[in-house]
């Protein structure tokens, strides 16, 4: 099966020719249990909350002011809770990440560790309206190129004295990586996208993004199913440290077939260059030209 449309391999972060060919297969070991697991199971929990998504969208399209969005309303408010206790992100704790000298923060819904060590920071940016969905003359909505706002350090202490980073998300997640304990992985909520960023990637542009308004405007099962194959705590931050990760074996094979395919094209290259040759030889013989004639 090849990659869905709403799941967008940016910057060729995974081999193309992989995705479309040797993915999904790949993946089964790490996703079998899902279909015994029925209801409960990740896609079937994601491909559930259509309707929450339309009302916060909804929502959304009626406030043009991104940074105003976020308090448009009750479904607005409470998309990303339902979004990643979907994904299996139910228990996280808010934090604030210092970066740059530590004197500045962004804020983050929560942080995952492997080994003692980050592993997963999940943030949010403001809610980003579909390019479809948005009036006439007004510019599509980058996650990376929203502002991080003021108001989403926590308020639930006494004295908040944390300052928070200007600038954009782009920024934001490249100040993270460049923390003395980075973690491997980003994930920015972005109300009708989600991006996930890895530290061995991001500063080269490379990436995935996924389309939830694609993923529920067609609200097909395989959708939910791939975008909880590469989003789902199930498979980027299992419990135990002794799993297995996806996102790796996916590496290791996608190299291993971009190197193989590189490999068939030079001995195609090669190939195609002797029979050239020969040719330009066989001809200079059937013309009695001198075979080191220039």
């Amino acid at each position: 099966m090849p990659l869905d449309i709403a799941v967008y391999n940016v910057g060729e972060y995974y081999s193309s020719h992989y995705l479309d060919t040797s993915f999904s297969k790949d993946a089964q070991k790490f996703t079998q249990g899902w279909k015994e697991a029925g209801a409960a199971a990740c896609p079937r929990q994601l491909q559930r909350l259509g309707q929450r998504y339309f009302k916060a969208k909804a929502e959304a399209v009626e406030e043009i002011d991104w940074s105003k969005r976020q308090n448009a309303g009750a479904d607005i408010q409470s998309w990303h809770s339902y979004l990643l206790q979907a994904l299996g992100y139910g228990d996280l704790q808010q934090l604030d990440i210092p970066v740059g000298a530590g004197d500045v923060y962004v804020p983050s819904l929560g942080l995952l560790k492997r080994f003692g060590q980050p592993w997963l920071i999940i943030c949010e940016s403001a809610f980003c309206i579909p390019d479809g969905s948005l009036p006439d003359g007004i510019p599509s909505e980058d996650p990376l190129e929203m502002q991080l706002l003021p108001t989403k350090l926590p308020t639930n202490l006494a004295e908040n004295t944390h300052k928070l980073l200007p600038g954009d998300w782009g920024k934001a997640v490249g100040e993270i990586f460049k923390t003395e304990e980075p973690p491997r992985w980003l994930m920015l909520l972005a109300g009708s996208r989600v991006l996930l960023c890895d530290r061995k990637t991001y500063a080269n542009g490379r990436w995935l993004a996924f389309d939830l308004d694609e993923a529920f405007g067609r609200g097909e099962k395989s959708s939910f199913e791939q975008i909880a194959t590469f989003l789902s705590r199930e498979t980027l931050a299992p419990d135990s440290e002794s799993a297995d990760l996806l996102h790796d074996t996916l590496e290791e094979q996608s190299h291993k077939l971009a190197h193989g395919v590189t490999e068939n094209l030079q001995v195609a290259v090669r190939e195609a260059i002797e029979l050239l040759a020969n040719e330009w030889v066989s001809d200079r013989r059937r013309r009695g030209l001198p075979k080191n004639w220039v």
